[in-house]
């Protein structure tokens, strides 16, 4: 598969909370990452991201580990959207590569680049207006939490994204604040299935084709609302609502999937 925009910033969603850890992060600072870095993924970006990727991919834990450790001295549970400007802003000073900003992009200014001073960060929001896109920053993230240091291909990003976005429903957006805590545990726990599979089987990076079968495993060992089964005359390839549908047929064995991949594993 070939690389592209929207795969990359995926990877770095998942490389993000591979940096956290299990500290919550919120939509704003997932949306914060993406507006920093999307415009920086180009044509010339993507072209490289074979042989760059892994580079860039640990800058971003790096962020994600500062943010984290911020989070933890100060006595906070989550980072929040204003925490990710600065963090970012000291790890590229101290990369100082052309994969970092400014230099990453002849567009960016001095303005968009300098530090930002305590005094002008917005205070945290009241409340946050959650965006089907949103969440879906938040599940990779979530994902990469629990993958934790194994490296996920841009095609497991796409594959969970494939699974997921299409679940995420007005009804879900509207209880997400209810929810949510729920549903990203579930989400770790696949990363985590994906990471020791892949951990057993010598393998060093989780790859697209064995995320869907890892999801209906933990789909169905979850058993609760979040997960529900078919109902009576559903089709075995539909899913329900909300967020993780189980097929009604048997599940795969994730190794006989694994077993049956074939191709190169992509950089991330």
């Amino acid at each position: 598969m070939p690389y592209t925009q929207e795969g990359i910033m995926s990877q770095l969603l998942v490389a993000l909370g591979q940096g956290t850890g299990p500290i919550r992060v919120s939509q704003a600072a997932c949306l914060a990452l993406r507006d920093r870095y999307l415009r920086h993924i180009t044509a010339e970006l993507v072209l490289s991201w074979g042989s760059d990727g892994v580079q860039v991919l640990e800058r971003i834990r790096a962020i994600g580990r500062l943010l984290a450790s911020n989070a933890s001295t100060a006595g906070r549970t989550a980072i929040a959207g204003e925490d990710v400007i600065p963090a970012a802003q000291v790890v590229e000073r101290e990369s100082d590569t052309d994969w970092c900003p400014p230099r990453s992009t002849k567009h960016a200014t001095d303005q968009q680049d300098r530090p930002v001073l305590d005094a002008e960060r917005p205070a945290p929001a009241a409340s946050t207006a959650y965006t089907r896109d949103g969440i879906m920053a938040q599940v990779w993230v979530a994902f990469g939490q629990g993958t934790g240091p194994v490296r996920v291909a841009q095609e497991a990003c796409l594959d969970l994204r494939e699974r997921y976005y299409g679940r995420i429903t007005d009804d879900v957006i509207h209880r997400w604040d209810r929810v949510a805590v729920q549903v990203l545990e579930r989400i770790r726990a696949i990363g985590r299935m994906l990471a020791a599979n892949a951990a057993a089987s010598g393998r060093t990076a989780i790859a697209g084709s064995v995320v869907k079968d890892a999801a209906k495993i933990v789909e169905r060992e979850s058993d609760t609302d979040l997960c529900p089964p078919h109902t009576a005359g559903a089709s075995a390839g539909d899913d329900l609502d909300l967020n993780l549908g189980v097929p009604a047929h048997s599940l795969p064995g994730l190794e006989q999937a694994v077993a049956g991949q074939a191709g190169s594993i992509p950089a991330g």
